[in-house]
């Protein structure tokens, strides 16, 4: 079976990815054009998958590339130097994930012990140590079974390109469903069949969180509309700073429900939570073990959010961007593979064309 010569370049560059820093859609982009022009010209104008494969094969090693275009494998460490940048990125997307969890345990555990005793300093430090070097140690070993396909990401890519998708810019879909369904949420917190199901507790609380989740559709409608940059992801590390404010006060509130709507047959009326409690007969109450995983989940994410924009927005200062731009990676690759089809196009009537006027001469 066939395969897409533009996949196949695709999957190459995927493999360069691994090894280049954070954000290089540019550097991406310009080898991309490479690859699409010299396939074309072993194919005399066509491109296929024997000339697909050849190209990829010419540019050569993918860490080479990287050096090559991005000056990686000047970097220096206990690793070899040309993993020394992706080994870091997955050691530091390990750390994040260690620290998040151990912030949400922490903050859970303060206001209720039985689900989460809050992590010494100690010991938080201990496990991201032992971490790390499961990683240097895993990389190792796995660098024994190596792929030699050129176009396939070999085993260590496989872990390192982890290192990637940790970090990668929000996609536009979640980025539009933050604008839409932050605003909905929003609304729907404040309406006045919904205020009065509160706890008296939560009330107090409810204006500060419709507002962080207006603002959170406002950064999401930027996100959607120009993709990552230092602005958004300010905001963003702000916004989850604050959500995490509002979560140490919302998990010692516990349950923000006292009342719920039920529908009696022949109209809406309200549902006592402690009615509804006292019908299950637990030993436990599971709405607060809910709203414990809640404040959990919305801790982890928030203190990833925060970890992340640490790590891109010095990687953007250090490439002289400033605080806004508008990101066009995906346009340029699509207008890219429109101006292939378009040549294409300009070829095939060229050449019908000339057998055209051919047949002309010959009659």
């Amino acid at each position: 079976m066939n395969k897409n010569p533009l996949k196949i370049i695709d999957q190459y560059l995927e493999r360069v990815k691994v090894y280049l820093p954070l954000h290089s859609e540019e550097t991406l982009m310009e080898i991309r054009t490479h690859l699409i022009e010299e396939a074309e010209n072993i194919g005399d104008g066509k491109m296929t998958e024997g000339s697909a494969l050849m190209a990829v094969e010419r540019l050569g090693d993918p860490k080479n590339v990287a050096n090559e275009y991005a000056g990686t494998g000047a970097k220096k460490g206990p690793i070899p130097k040309e993993y020394f940048m992706p080994v870091m990125r997955l050691v530091v997307g390990f750390v994040g994930i260690i620290i998040t969890f151990a912030v949400g345990a922490y903050i859970v555990g303060i206001f209720n012990p039985s689900l989460f005793s809050p992590i010494p300093l100690t010991t938080l430090l201990v496990t991201i140590g032992v971490n790390v070097v499961i990683i240097i140690v895993i990389f190792g070993i796995i660098t024994i079974f190596e792929s030699k396909s050129v176009a396939e990401k070999t085993m260590v890519e496989e872990v390192l390109s982890l290192g990637v998708a940790g970090f990668k810019p929000k996609p536009r879909s979640d980025a539009l469903g933050e604008a839409v369904f932050g605003v909905i949420f929003a609304v729907i917190l404040l309406l006045p069949q919904t205020y009065l199901l509160y706890s008296d507790p939560f009330r107090m609380l409810v204006g500060i969180i419709a507002v962080l989740t207006f603002v959170g559709a406002i950064k999401g409608a930027l996100f959607f509309y120009a993709g990552e940059n230092n602005l958004n992801l300010v905001l963003e590390a702000v916004l989850s700073a604050l959500s995490i404010v509002v979560a140490m006060a919302l998990i010692n509130i516990g349950w923000p429900l006292d009342y719920v709507w039920g529908f009696s047959g022949n109209e809406w009326q309200l549902i006592s939570m402690a009615y509804i409690e006292s019908l299950m007969d637990l030993p436990i109450t599971p709405f607060d073990a809910i709203w414990y995983f809640i404040i959990f989940i919305v801790v982890l994410s928030n203190t990833w959010k925060i970890i992340s924009a640490a790590v891109k927005v010095p990687v953007y200062l250090q490439e002289d961007r400033g605080l806004w731009w508008r990101g066009r990676w995906g346009q340029r690759k699509k207008m890219s593979d429109r101006r292939l089809k378009l040549r294409r196009e300009s070829q095939e009537e060229s050449r019908t064309y000339v057998s055209g006027s051919d047949s002309v001469g010959e009659n």
